[in-house]
């Protein structure tokens, strides 16, 4: 943010300098005013919500999207599970997970 500021300050000066028209210094004021307000602004968490009807169990066969590879889940957390494929352990997030239709896997 500090460092924003000094940039916008040396343009400022660069522009007095040039010796712009005033309604020009006053609109890029203006505009540093309204950017300085967006980056202050705190940013919220969006959270993202698994529905309870294609919820995942614990052993149910599923395919990784991000890997386009099937896997059998091994453990669950709020947002993301571990999904074993072959010999290899991975965490994977909920949302990437598809349900593979069959019997569970272990």
């Amino acid at each position: 943010m500090a460092v924003l500021k000094q940039n916008m300050d040396s343009l400022k000066q660069q522009l007095k300098k040039a010796k712009q028209p005033l309604e020009a210094i006053k609109l890029i004021e203006s505009k540093i005013e309204k950017i300085e307000e967006k980056v202050e602004a705190p940013v919220e968490r969006q959270r993202t919500q698994v529905e309870s009807k294609s919820s995942i169990r614990l052993g149910e066969r599923v395919i990784v999207s991000t890997l386009n590879a099937e896997g059998v889940v091994t453990a669950l957390g709020e947002s993301d599970a571990e999904v074993q494929i072959g010999t290899i352990r991975m965490r994977a997030r909920l949302s990437d997970l598809l349900k593979r239709s069959g019997r569970p896997g272990i």
